[in-house]
């Protein structure tokens, strides 16, 4: 763990935890802590190093060692890095990697799913403190995490003036595929954003077979949304089937992250509808 640690630690990648003794799979902590530059636990979240910031927030799913969520984070922030502004400039300035107990066991979905439910709590509370000192908030969220996530959404206070999250970037989402048309769950969680972009993949048999199997339903990160008439304006749906292969293979998927910097540099045009898009070699995306 140490090993892994180091990196991150030099390359100051926040890292807070909803994980019992910071890293057990299995059981949830009594509140949110954060591990500090000595590599020490610390029940004070850093907020002020937040203030004024650009915050990108990474969220893992379900059947992750702390281990391979360490590696996953060092390997997203490398990307993440490599992406440049029309200044030069990265497009964040604080990356947090967020642990949560998603078990570490293929067979405990269940207990999983619980555990993100519990955890939202948390997370709710901890969006609401960013979002009083970040410039910007955007969310980088895989499998479960987006259930997790959209959870710590919904109960949030509308803010007419300012919503808590700028983009949410929801890779292979495991919630249902009409969990974000109007009256169903998530719903009022997409009014706290003001841009998500759903990427999804047909290569992906974990949904395919295994969400299927444990929710007698189609997961969004599957083939996206099953009633485009109903979901709002701000969501956009981003094929990734000709890149994506496997559940977790969107971490190391680089047209991904230059469609992400085409975004922010507004060479994308941002949702007006609930469009469907493919994504390209280059890093745009084509109608489809």
């Amino acid at each position: 763990m140490l090993s892994l640690l180091a990196p991150i630690l030099a390359a100051q990648l926040f890292l807070w935890s909803d994980r019992a003794d910071f890293w057990n799979p299995d059981k949830l902590s009594s509140a949110t802590v954060e591990l500090d530059a000595a590599g020490q636990v610390d029940s004070m979240l850093m907020f002020h190093e937040c203030t004024g910031k650009r915050v990108l927030m990474l969220v893992h799913g379900f059947n992750v060692t702390a281990s391979s969520a360490l590696s996953t984070y060092q390997e997203i922030e490398n990307n993440f890095t490599l992406l440049k502004d029309y200044a030069g400039n990265e497009l964040y300035d604080v990356i947090i990697g967020y642990l949560w107990p998603g078990d570490d066991h293929g067979l405990e979905y269940y207990q999983a799913k619980k555990h993100a439910l519990q955890a939202a709590k948390h997370m709710s509370k901890t969006i609401e403190q960013l979002t009083s000192c970040a410039a910007s908030i955007d969310l980088f969220a895989h499998s479960m995490g987006n259930r997790l996530m959209l959870e710590a959404l919904k109960p949030l206070t509308k803010n007419p003036s300012k919503r808590p999250i700028r983009n949410f970037y929801s890779l292979a989402p495991a919630v249902d595929n009409e969990s974000l048309e109007k009256g169903e769950e998530y719903y009022p969680s997409t009014k706290q954003c003001d841009h998500i972009f759903v990427f999804h993949s047909e290569r992906d048999d974990v949904l395919k077979y295994l969400y299927l199997t444990a929710e007698f339903d189609k997961a969004l990160g599957y083939e996206g949304e099953e009633h485009a008439k109903y979901v709002p304006m701000n969501v956009q749906f981003i094929d990734c089937t000709t890149f994506v292969g496997g559940h977790s293979e969107y971490f190391q998927t680089k047209p991904l992250y230059e469609f992400i910097l085409n975004q922010h540099e507004m060479r994308i045009v941002p949702p007006v509808s609930a469009m469907h898009l493919k994504l390209l070699e280059n890093g745009w995306a084509q109608k489809t």
